[in-house]
């Protein structure tokens, strides 16, 4: 089982094959794990800095997939069997217990706000389990009208920002409610193409242009 860094480079590699699948020579050396897993740009834009490029879990090595990590930051995760995605629908009955899964996916949300993107990505695999994805709800709205997509299998989990944001609220509010899906990773890597995002992201910069 890979723990951390191994796994966000097994990620940034399976990302990598995926963007190239159609050139002549793919790769597996297009995308990496960014300086301190993201920290850098977590630290710098807490004292009101940006970080171009370096925000979530991976980066763009080579320009030619700028586009994997301009559309979505993403976030990655190993482990945590204790906790599931699902603790944030069959939820506590003290409203004010600290769901893990929900700081992820502030975590995410805060990443990808940081760094200007359209929405985020968390790709996570839990001990003896396969690895699935959660996916903001404007990328995902963007993904499913691009062929190939009715095939993936996917859970819309929406949830009210205050229980989500229960670690955060101190530090950095976010307001609303949170829509996004899950589904399993290689679905994701099977269903929706490399055209498909590049369609997704070139359509959301036109109503929205990033930073």
């Amino acid at each position: 089982m890979a723990k951390g860094g191994a796994y966000e480079r097994e990620v940034a590699k399976q990302l990598s094959l995926w963007w190239s699948q159609d050139w002549d020579e793919p790769t597996d050396e297009l995308l990496w794990r960014s300086s301190m897993s993201g920290g850098r740009a977590t630290v710098r834009s807490k004292q009101g800095k940006t970080t171009s490029g370096h925000y979530g879990d991976i980066i763009a090595t080579d320009t030619r997939a700028t586009p994997v990590v301009a559309l979505a930051t993403w976030e990655l995760k190993c482990g945590y069997s204790k906790f599931s995605p699902w603790d944030l629908v069959d939820r506590n009955r003290n409203k004010d217990a600290d769901p893990m899964w929900g700081h992820f996916v502030a975590q995410a949300i805060h990443a990808h706000r940081d760094a200007g993107t359209h929405g985020w990505c968390v790709v996570a695999r839990r001990n003896g389990r396969e690895p699935f994805i959660l996916m903001s709800n404007l990328i995902f709205n963007e993904l499913k009208k691009q062929p190939g997509s009715e095939k993936a299998h996917f859970t819309q989990i929406t949830k009210i920002q205050s229980y989500i944001n229960s670690r955060e609220k101190k530090k950095r509010p976010l307001c609303g409610t949170v829509i996004f899906y899950s589904f399993y990773f290689e679905e994701f890597l099977k269903c929706f193409s490399p055209k498909a995002w590049l369609k997704a992201l070139k359509a959301l910069d036109k109503v929205n242009p990033r930073k």
